[in-house]
Parts: structure tokens; C-alpha cells; sequence
């Protein structure tokens, strides 16, 4: 159904992406700090489907976003009360995701012109927003502009990401191609200190494949002592720290709602590669953009040659965001 029928679909932000990343009608993420295209997609949509899900806090934006009562939003979920639902409902379906799925692949939708053309310029806007910036250092403090360059051009296809909850996780959604299912995992519920756990069980469940997972410094404070279990079981992901000395989402929220009234989101963080090293894996700490390539590249290697797990702590400047 995909080439053909202009339905176009978002995925909400950790929620696994069920979309392949290079499918026509993928059109990005659309959760918290979503990019331009898809928060005007949410307004200027004449009829959204959620599927699995319902228009809530995080798509609305806080309850602003698509409560125009003129609107057209069907809902596909399990759940009769709409538990957390905002905004209009112009009809329910109470099925599973995958039943929906089933059934909607077999209608024949007739097709306009325009669509063709909205569906084209949403599409094109996502593979703008998801081109690989250069793998090229530049000079200064690393960046993960460049990390993500040079990790993406060298991971296989079916490489899995795995992230908890944090201003970090955007460049994964906005870089990171998922091609099967699954290959992007996190909590639904937004929950911070998800990510070295659930990459060190998906690299246990799929020992040839590559896991990575991208974690904020303040979120690997919470669980990443889990190296140790990677070590015991011979778990070999790939963590990467991105270390901006703040809880970066609160800030952002602060700064929106409280402005000049910052507290509490800054942070005194330790050498993240020597606690890898200290549980028995690679950790390398960089701190300028020149040499994110090299320090990739004997993670990497490490993890093929030595079956540890490894870790770089990518020391960033604070604000600097993925979108």
C-alpha cells in the first residue's frame, strides 16, 4: 500500500518506529520538539488517523495543537474511554493497530491530483530534514551533527537504536534509518533511563545485529551502572553519551514557560569512559569535533575484534539541538 495510496504517517516520539524510514509516506517524527513540517501537517490535515494512539499532551502540545472542532481525527485504539485524548473525535475504531492495518491495506481509495502533490511535498520535506549533514570534522567542541554522520555511514541496515527520553533522542529520530521492525526502540511513556538497559537486553536477544543506543548524560547517571550486566552476559552495544552537562529538555522547558528562572538542570558529570573501561568495556572521551571519526571507528572495532561492549562520551556545548 505504500507506493501507491498518498496516505501520509508520522510516528509519535518513542513510540518503536513502525514506519520504514525510506518509505514514500513516512513524513517524520511528531512528538515533543517536533520539526515545522510535520506540527503544520497536524494543523493543515483535513483528516488524521491515529493509530495505536490518541491526539494527547505530547501531540497537541500541551492541549493547543488540533483542537480546532472543524477538524477531522478518527482513532484507532483499544481503549473505549480515550484515556488522555484532546480535541475533536469524529469517530472511534476499537481494533488493534495491526487488525486496522490488515483491513485498511485492502480498501481502494479513490485518488486526487492534489493529494498526489501534498503527499510529494511532505515527503520531500522529510528527506531534506533527514540528509545526513558532513561527516567532515569541523574545528571546535564535538558535535553530534558529525557524530552521526560518520555512525550512520557505517552501520548495516539492520543496525537497531534504542533511547530513553531527553532533548538527545532527536537526532536519532531525525537521522537514524529503521528499516525493519524493530529497529528503534524506547518507552512509550517518555520514561528517562531506558537506554543502556534495553540496549544491552537487544543486543543479547540479537547477538548479529548492531545495537546502538544514544543517551543523555543525565539519563545514563540514572541506569548506566547496567554496563556491568553487558559485561557478565557479554552484551556488546555501542553507547553513545551525549554529554551537554544539563538535563537539556527541562531546561528547554523552563526557558519556554519560566524565562530568566532556570534551576536544578545543571550538571557535574564524571569521565564516562573511564566507568566503561572501569566495567570491562572500550570508553573513549572526546571533546573536539576532530576526532569523532577515529574514536568511532576503535569503538567499532573494539566491539567486532574484542566482543565488548563500548562507550563514547561525547563532550558537547549546552543549546545545541538536533532541530
Amino acid at each position: 500500500m505504500y507506493p501507491e495510496t498518498p496516505r501520509q504517517m508520522a510516528s509519535r516520539d518513542f513510540d518503536p518506529r513502525t514506519i520504514p524510514f525510506d518509505s514514500p509516506v513516512y513524513v517524520g517524527p511528531i512528538g515533543y520538539g517536533r520539526p515545522r513540517p510535520t506540527y503544520d501537517l497536524l494543523e493543515e490535515t483535513d483528516l488524521l488517523v491515529f493509530v495505536g494512539t490518541v491526539p494527547g499532551d505530547v501531540i497537541t502540545d500541551g492541549f493547543v495543537c488540533r483542537q480546532d472542532w472543524n477538524k477531522k481525527n478518527f482513532l484507532v485504539t483499544i481503549d473505549p474511554s480515550l484515556r488522555g485524548r484532546s480535541g475533536p473525535v469524529s469517530h472511534q475504531i476499537v481494533a488493534k493497530p495491526d487488525v486496522f492495518a490488515r483491513d485498511l491495506s485492502k480498501l481502494e481509495l479513490p485518488v486526487k491530483d492534489e493529494w498526489r502533490q501534498w503527499s510529494a511535498r511532505m515527503r520531500a520535506e522529510q528527506e531534506s530534514f533527514s540528509a545526513l549533514p558532513p561527516a567532515t570534522p569541523g574545528e571546535g567542541p564535538a558535535r553530534m551533527d558529525t557524530l552521526m554522520a560518520n555512525l550512520v555511514s557505517a552501520l548495516p541496515s539492520d543496525a537497531i537504536v534504542t533511547f530513553g527520553a531527553g532533548e538527545h533522542t532527536n537526532w536519532a529520530h531525525r537521522y537514524f534509518p529503521t528499516r525493519r521492525y524493530a529497529s528503534m526502540l524506547s518507552a512509550r511513556n517518555g520514561s528517562m533511563g531506558y537506554s543502556v538497559p534495553s540496549a544491552i537486553a537487544a543486543s543479547l536477544a540479537y547477538p548479529d545485529r548492531r545495537v546502538v543506543t544514544i543517551v543523555g548524560d543525565g539519563e545514563f547517571l540514572m541506569n548506566g551502572q547496567e554496563l556491568a550486566t553487558a559485561a557478565q552476559y557479554g552484551a556488546t552495544p555501542l553507547v553513545i553519551v551525549m554529554d551537554n552537562q544539563e538535563y537539556g529538555t527541562i531546561r528547554t522547558h523552563q526557558e519556554r514557560q519560566y524565562p530568566q528562572r532556570i534551576s536544578g538542570t545543571q550538571l557535574k558529570n564524571p569521565d564516562f569512559a573511564l566507568m566503561a573501561q572501569a566495567f570491562g568495556g572500550f570508553g573513549a572521551r572526546v571533546e573536539h569535533d576532530r576526532d569523532i571519526p577515529a574514536a568511532l571507528e576503535a569503538a567499532l572495532q573494539a566491539i567486532e575484534r574484542d566482543r565488548v561492549f563500548a562507550l563514547v562520551h561525547l563532550v558537547v556545548e549546552q543549546r545545541v539541538k538536533a532541530y
